[in-house]
C-alpha cells in the first residue's frame, strides 16, 4: 500500500512540475516570438537591429532555464533517485562544446539520459532534439519542447523538410548555443521492428543487425547538408562548421545483475523503464547499469554527398553492432554482469554532479555569437 502511495505522489509531483514550469515558459516565449518579427530591420536579414537581437537573446536564456529547470529533475531521477549505474567510456565531450550527437534507441530511458550527458557538460538548457511529432501532445514534456523549439519531425519529408530549413535559419543567423540530438533509428527497438530492419538490410545486400537497427538516414543528410554547404555560401559553412564543429556518436546498453539467459531481444529486456524507476522507489534501480559509449567526430570530415553519408552513417551502426555483440556475447561473468564493460573503449571519469541553478555558459557563447554574427552579417552584405 505504501508503495503504491509513493507512486502516486512521485507521479503526481512530476508532472504538476512539468505543467508548471511548461506554463511559467509562455510569457517569455510569446515575447521572444515578438521580439523575433525585429530583428532584423530589412527583408534580407543583413541589417541586424541589435536592440531587438539582444532583447531575443535574453528571453530565450529564460526559456532556456526554465526548461533546464524541469529536464534537470528528469536527469536526477535517474541516477539520485532510483540509483541506475551510469559508465561512460570512448571518447570525452567537453564541455560547453556545440554538437551534433547521434544515438542507438532502445527504452524511453534513453531520452532522460541524453539528459543526463548534457547536464554534466553545461548543456542541458541548449539541447534540441529531433523528435517525432506525436511528442508535442505529451501533458508538460510537449509544451516545454515546443517552448524550446525542438524539431518535430511527421515522418512526411516535404513537412519534414521544412521543420528542418526553418530551424536552421534560425541557427545561422543567431548561432545560439546548441546540441542537436537525434535518435535516428526513428522508434525503440522490439523483436518486430528488429526483424522489420533485417528484412531491409537482406534487400539490400546489408550485414544483418541483430543489436540496433538501421537507421533513417534522410533527415539527417539534410541537417549535414545544410551545416556544411550553408545554402551553397561558403562563408556560412565555414561558419556553421566553427559554430557546431563535432559530431558525437553515442552508443547505449543496459546492464541488469540479474537478467534471464533467454534474452528475446539480444540483452535489451534489461533496459530500465520509466515506469520501473517511479515504481521502484528511492534507489530501487541500484542493481542496473548503463553503459554510455562516446565516438567523436569533425563534422568537416563528413561526406557531403547523401549517398556517401548514408553509407557512412550505415557503418557507424554496425560499429554498434559489433560494440553490442561482444558486450553481451564476449563476457563469461555471467554471475556479475554489472563488471561488464565495452571490449577496448577506455573509461571515462564522469562523475555525476548536479549544477548550480541555471548553468548556462552565457560569458563565453555570447561573446563567441556576437563576433560571428557580426562576421556573418558583413560576408552576406558583401555577395549582395
Amino acid at each position: 500500500m505504501i508503495r503504491e502511495l509513493r507512486f502516486c505522489l512521485l507521479g503526481l509531483w512530476y508532472i504538476g512540475s512539468l505543467v508548471v514550469v511548461s506554463l511559467s515558459m509562455i510569457p517569455f516565449y510569446l515575447m521572444r516570438s515578438i521580439v523575433e518579427n525585429f530583428v532584423f530591420k530589412d527583408a534580407n536579414k543583413t541589417q541586424v537591429n541589435w536592440s531587438a537581437f539582444y532583447w531575443k537573446q535574453f528571453f530565450h536564456g529564460i526559456v532556456s532555464g526554465l526548461a533546464s529547470i524541469t529536464f534537470r529533475q528528469m536527469a536526477r531521477a535517474v541516477e539520485m533517485y532510483s540509483g541506475v549505474q551510469v559508465e561512460f567510456s570512448g571518447d570525452k565531450i567537453e564541455k560547453h562544446e556545440n554538437a551534433v550527437l547521434i544515438a542507438n534507441h532502445i527504452t524511453s530511458v534513453d531520452f532522460i539520459v541524453m539528459l543526463n550527458i548534457a547536464m554534466r557538460k553545461g548543456m542541458l538548457g541548449n539541447i534540441k532534439f529531433m523528435s517525432k511529432d506525436s511528442l508535442r501532445w505529451v501533458p508538460g514534456l510537449g509544451l516545454g519542447m515546443l517552448m524550446m523549439k525542438q524539431i518535430f519531425l511527421k515522418r512526411n519529408w516535404m513537412q519534414d523538410q521544412q521543420s528542418i530549413a526553418q530551424s536552421f535559419e534560425e541557427l545561422q543567423t543567431e548561432r545560439p548555443p546548441v546540441w542537436l540530438i537525434s535518435y535516428l533509428e526513428g522508434t525503440r527497438i522490439t523483436p518486430s521492428k528488429l526483424k522489420q530492419t533485417q528484412e531491409f538490410a537482406k534487400e539490400r545486400g546489408l550485414p544483418i543487425l541483430n543489436y540496433v537497427m538501421y537507421p533513417r538516414t534522410k533527415g539527417f543528410c539534410s541537417v549535414i547538408k545544410q551545416l556544411k554547404q550553408g545554402g551553397g555560401n561558403p562563408v556560412i559553412s565555414a561558419l556553421n562548421t566553427k559554430h557546431i564543429p563535432y559530431l558525437y556518436d553515442i552508443t547505449y546498453a543496459y546492464l541488469a545483475k540479474n537478467t534471464k539467459e533467454n534474452w528475446e531481444m539480444k540483452g535489451h529486456n534489461a533496459a530500465v523503464k520509466v515506469s520501473e524507476i517511479l515504481k521502484s522507489g528511492y534507489m530501487g534501480c541500484k542493481d542496473r547499469k548503463i553503459l554510455i559509449n562516446v565516438k567523436k567526430h569533425f563534422l568537416k570530415d563528413l561526406p557531403s554527398d547523401e549517398e556517401e553519408l548514408t553509407k557512412w552513417v550505415y557503418a557507424q551502426w554496425q560499429r554498434k553492432e559489433a560494440l553490442l555483440k561482444e558486450l553481451f556475447e564476449g563476457n563469461d561473468n555471467i554471475e556479475n554482469r554489472l563488471e561488464w564493460k565495452f571490449k577496448g573503449e577506455p573509461i571515462q571519469d564522469e562523475p555525476f554532479k548536479a549544477p548550480d541553478f541555471l548553468e548556462i555558459p552565457q560569458a563565453k557563447q555570447k561573446a563567441l555569437l556576437m563576433e560571428q554574427t557580426e562576421k556573418l552579417v558583413k560576408s552576406s552584405k558583401k555577395n549582395l
